[in-house]
């Protein structure tokens, strides 16, 4: 006869390591989400990969993004208030 306890004891420690593999791995989205995460169209998606360096992988035509580098991306491009004057806020 088996230990349940040992039985719960294994499948807990498995639970935890495959916890732990899912939060060190990265976050990936498609383009239609990266799209509803910053508000913006396809188009500008695609400009933004030409004109600013948005982080992006290629896999054939499929595009590829992760949320850790897009969030970082967005903090290194802030806009400086300079850059903002006569600008105006949709709120």
């Amino acid at each position: 006869m088996t230990n349940p306890f040992a039985e719960i004891e294994t499948m807990l420690v498995d639970l935890k390591r495959q916890l732990a593999e899912t939060k060190s791995a990265p976050e990936w989205m498609t383009l239609d989400e990266v799209c509803i995460y910053l508000n913006v169209s396809k188009s500008k998606i695609y400009k933004l990969t030409m004109d600013n360096g948005i982080p992006l992988y290629r896999l054939g035509r499929l595009l590829k993004f992760r949320k850790d580098e897009i969030d970082g991306w967005i903090i290194q491009h802030k806009a400086k208030k300079s850059q903002l004057q006569g600008v105006e806020v949709e709120g």
